[in-house]
């Protein structure tokens, strides 16, 4: 008797040893594949410009080995490798790790590569030198992505097996993205090196227009040889033409009231670059044919007074006319200081001059002070989610660029919009905070009726005790406010309790404005709503930027608060809440869980019974005990296979 349990005892320990040894190697394999998946995730150009990419991919590379070092070196996995049916298997979690073991060690050498350009990309034609070296990298990367051997999945079991097609599906996945990094880099390098004309429209957001500043100086800004010069910056007021170029849609329809197409200061009028490119091009070509020694224009960069501040919190501080500018104080001089320094129109010259001194401090400090390529890159990424950098280029390759970067100002067919635009050419918009509520119920159709309440404060006098003549304009006593609303292409029935209905109406892009213009008293509130129905199946939206320097506020179904710094999806009430995810295990786990219980409950039972047949005095069998032994073995069988197949289906993708 004593035998038999000692014999079972054993058994079970040496069972549950192994078992547990087994599911210590492989969540050691799944934590460090999934710290190296983490360490790459950390590849990111803040991580590049700071840390340097070569530490961060060393880091992934030795947690992808350490995985793959496991998978070969463990002793459960040896002792498996040679059992029939779990040999396949074995080999499969190691072609698995090896595979991501081969990936790192790429990674790694291509990081370590391109690091060593990132030193010295602070000069111009380091910058080229860079791209060139990713260019290289990344046609190494291609070539080593096609190399890889990832034998077939045949006989590999479901977890196995499906992190065989998931490995191999992200290594389709990497060859795709590395053959889109190079359509990116290949133009980005080719515009670097030049020689490449883009006009720069400066837009400020002292005058807002639409999903911008209003261009009130402009220049013209070359890229040669990694080089990046920008020429004379001059009031964009003087670039006016006496007939207005042709514009696509209806941008003529919707924009009609602002000299859009003829005024170089309503060329942001539209926040819809890509639309709007090709018609500064236009409107600057009878410019360009008196200087033909500039050659063609290439494309059009919207920068506005933020976008310069992100810049000089990198560069650091400029002095113009023997003042120092800093990032702290670059807005406040930009947007409102210099209205007050030189305060009347016939100042207008020697403002403008100044202006420009900032900017093009700026510029000059990006070429002659050591700034990190990634760091720079990083900043300009950041400013463009709220739309304080946008780029066109009439290069369609580039231009697919720049939409794949986000840089491009598209507008998406699912935007809302909102731009409480200047029209009255001052400069009260350092003062102003539009706000807006968005309430959303639903009709008995299952479709959304919503109504978007617009509201600004706009101060009095005796609130504006520094405000200079300029700054409160030709007519101080109103704010002269062209109110643009960017709905849905799928919007409709869109009414507005304004008795004197919408001004404009039209499509721009994607999207459908609705148009208000009012002359606002100061020290009142101006109020607008919009109702529109939106189909069932748009049950959400993306607020887009309006590029104010404080973000207009939004409040949903008044439960909650968001502000346009940077696109923001928003849902409502009605639509319902989000889908929970099952707080269940993985199906085979669970069902292999519940199978064991069973058999620890019989093996209870079991010894139980032994134990009751012991104390009564009856002889005791061996079924009793037997019972016990084999299920507790196959409980903790059990138990401990639910812990690897669980392990197993979560291993991170890498």
């Amino acid at each position: 008797m004593g035998s038999c349990r000692r014999v079972a005892a054993v058994a079970i320990a040496v069972v549950g040893g192994f078992l547990l040894l087994l599911a210590w190697d492989l969540y050691s394999i799944r934590s460090e594949l999934s710290a190296g998946q983490a360490a790459l995730d950390d590849l990111t150009l803040d991580a590049a410009g700071s840390q340097g990419l070569t530490g961060l991919a060393d880091d992934a590379a030795s947690h992808l080995d350490a995985a793959d070092g496991r998978a070969r070196s463990s002793l459960p996995l040896r002792l498996l490798s040679i059992l029939p049916g779990s040999g396949d298997q074995v080999r499969g979690l190691r072609d698995l790790t090896r595979v991501t073991d081969e990936l790192g060690e790429t990674g790694a050498a291509a990081a370590q590569a391109i690091d060593a350009r990132l030193a010295e990309a602070g000069e111009p034609a380091g910058r080229v030198a860079l791209l060139d070296e990713a260019i290289a990298q990344l046609q190494l990367l291609a070539g080593s992505l096609d190399d890889l051997d990832l034998r077939g999945a045949g006989g590999l079991a479901g977890p196995l097996g499906r992190a065989h097609d998931d490995l191999e599906s992200t290594i389709q996945r990497a060859r795709g993205k590395v053959a889109e990094a190079q359509d990116l880099i290949v133009p980005l390098r080719d515009m670097l090196q030049g020689p490449s004309n883009y006009f720069l429209l400066a837009a400020n957001n002292a005058e807002m227009a639409g999903g911008a500043g209003l261009t009130l100086s402009a220049g013209l800004l070359t890229f040669d040889g990694g080089d990046i010069e920008l020429g004379d910056v001059v009031a964009a007021s003087g670039l006016r033409l006496p007939d207005s170029v042709e514009l696509p849609g209806e941008l003529l329809e919707v924009y009609r009231p602002t000299g859009i197409g003829i005024d170089f200061r309503s060329t942001t009028r539209s926040p819809n670059l890509p639309a709007m490119g090709p018609v500064v091009e236009a409107m600057l070509a009878p410019y360009l044919r008196l200087y033909p020694d500039i050659g063609q224009l290439d494309g059009v960069i919207v920068v506005d007074a933020v976008a310069l501040r992100d810049v000089m919190e990198l560069t650091g501080p400029v002095e113009v006319d023997g003042k120092s500018i800093d990032a702290d104080s670059v807005l406040a001089d930009v947007l409102n200081e210099n209205y007050k320094l030189f305060e009347t129109a016939e100042d207008k010259p020697e403002r403008v001059s100044y202006q420009g001194d900032i900017a093009s401090a700026v510029f000059e400090s990006l070429t002659e002070r050591d700034v990190p390529a990634a760091k720079l890159a990083e900043v300009m990424l950041t400013s463009s989610k709220g739309r304080h950098v946008m780029l066109w280029s009439k290069d369609p390759k580039v231009q697919a660029m720049w939409e794949e970067l986000l840089v491009a100002g598209e507008l998406p067919p699912n935007g809302l919009m909102i731009c409480f635009q200047n029209y009255a050419a001052n400069k009260l918009d350092w003062y102003l905070r539009p706000e807006a509520t968005l309430d959303v119920s639903l009709l008995p159709s299952g479709d959304y009726r919503a109504r978007l309440t617009m509201t600004m404060d706009v101060p009095g006098r005796s609130d504006l005790p520094d405000a200079s003549a300029y700054i409160l304009g030709p007519t101080p006593e109103t704010q002269g406010t062209f109110l643009t609303v960017h709905l849905p292409g799928t919007a409709y029935d869109i009414t507005t309790t304004d008795p004197r209905g919408f001004r404009t109406n039209g499509q721009d892009g994607p999207l459908q404005v609705r148009t208000f213009l009012v002359n606002v008293p100061l020290g009142t509130t101006l109020t607008r709503t919009v109702d529109f129905s939106l189909p069932r199946t748009t049950a959400a939206l993306l607020l887009l930027p309006s590029a104010r320097v404080e973000p207009l506020t939004l409040r949903v179904d008044d439960t909650a608060t968001v502000t346009d710094e940077v696109t923001t999806a928003i849902s409502w009430l009605a639509a319902g809440p989000p889908h929970r995810p099952s707080d269940a295990g993985p199906l085979p786990a669970m069902l292999l869980v519940r199978s064991s219980l069973l058999l620890v409950d019989a093996a209870a039972i079991g010894l139980a019974v032994w134990v009751w047949r012991e104390r009564r005095g009856n002889p005791a069998t061996q079924g009793p005990l037997l019972l016990a032994s084999v299920g507790a073995s196959l409980g903790l069988v059990g138990l401990a296979l639910a812990g690897i197949v669980a392990l197993m289906l979560a291993t991170p993708r890498v």
